[in-house]
């Protein structure tokens, strides 16, 4: 059987690069995003800075500041439903690297089966 994986990221580094997220996003075909960070009052605080970027480029944008160190799948779950419930098209994670894996898993979830454990009759 094949299967096909497709995940476009692009990661943006470097002093200022912040700056550049509106304008990726719009690049990328994005309307409204998903915003992914820590629960950390520093991982929101970060979100919402990234929200006021992505708004002032024209962008729609709500936060899930759920990711938390290695991410389970409540977490994930949790921030597909946001990305469902707000017909988001894009996501923009902020900080290290759980909010990267949360926000990865989110993408694969609601791009997917919309579950994260498969059904066993799924499984060879």
């Amino acid at each position: 059987m094949i299967y096909t994986y497709v995940n476009p990221k692009v990661a943006l580094m470097g002093a200022g690069c912040v700056k550049q997220v509106g304008k990726q996003a719009k690049e990328l075909g994005g309307k409204k995003a998903l915003i992914v960070s820590g629960k950390t009052g520093h991982g929101e605080k970060l979100a919402g800075d990234i929200r006021k970027i992505l708004e002032d480029a024209g962008l729609k944008a709500v936060i899930f500041a759920g990711a938390e160190p290695n991410p389970t799948d409540l977490s994930v779950m949790e921030g597909s439903e946001i990305y469902k419930k707000e017909s988001c098209d894009i996501i923009v994670d902020v900080g290290g690297g759980s909010p990267i894996d949360c926000a990865k898993a989110i993408g694969i979830v609601s791009n997917n089966t919309g579950q994260i454990n498969l059904p066993r009759s799924w499984k060879s």
